[in-house]
Formats: C-alpha cells, sequence, structure tokens
C-alpha cells in the first residue's frame, strides 16, 4: 500500500459510530480538491476543523468496489498556516465581512 503526504485544510470531523473509523473532510492544498479520507479515533483526536494539516496517507483494502484514502498512523501530523489567509494567498472574509477589492 503506497503512500503519500497531503497538506489539507480540514473543514469537516465526522467522528465513527463504535470501533468504525471516522472521517476528516477538507481541502487538498496542492490540487484545490475536496478529499475524504478514513482515520482512526487516536489520529481523528490529533486534528481540528478550520486548520491546516501536513500528514501522511495510505490507500486502504478495497470494499465493496471503494478503496479508502486512510490517515497513516506513522509519522507526523503537523499543523501548517493555511495557503488560504496566508500572506500570500486568497483571502478569506473575516467576521463575515465582504472581501477587500
Amino acid at each position: 500500500m503506497a503512500g503519500s503526504t497531503i497538506t489539507m485544510d480540514i473543514e469537516r470531523i465526522d467522528p465513527g459510530e463504535g470501533s468504525a473509523p471516522g472521517t476528516i473532510v477538507g481541502v487538498d492544498v496542492d490540487s484545490g480538491q475536496t478529499v475524504r479520507l478514513k482515520a482512526w479515533s487516536d489520529r481523528l483526536a490529533l486534528f481540528t476543523a478550520g486548520k491546516t494539516y501536513k500528514f501522511g496517507w495510505y490507500l486502504g483494502k478495497e470494499y465493496q468496489g471503494t478503496q479508502d484514502m486512510v490517515v497513516s498512523k506513522h509519522g507526523e501530523i503537523t499543523q501548517v498556516q493555511s495557503a488560504v489567509n496566508g500572506p500570500n494567498g486568497p483571502q478569506r472574509p473575516v467576521d463575515g465581512l465582504p472581501a477587500a477589492f
């Protein structure tokens, strides 16, 4: 199971039921695509919605025709500065104020 590293703006964290893994949903900073990854509770607890993280992931086993992306249990989960609202990135409105022209 080959893995990789992703930098992701976390939008939502959904805990799993019982012993099932939870899910993090966010935007891949490099591609701009929305990504959904499975994560076990010990790893899921290391994320906070609204923040940006760099971490390892791998493709899980295929189940009923679907192959999940899974947060790696190995390696660091590092909070990084968001590409949005960063010094060189696009600016999101703060506190509901419209973006400056």
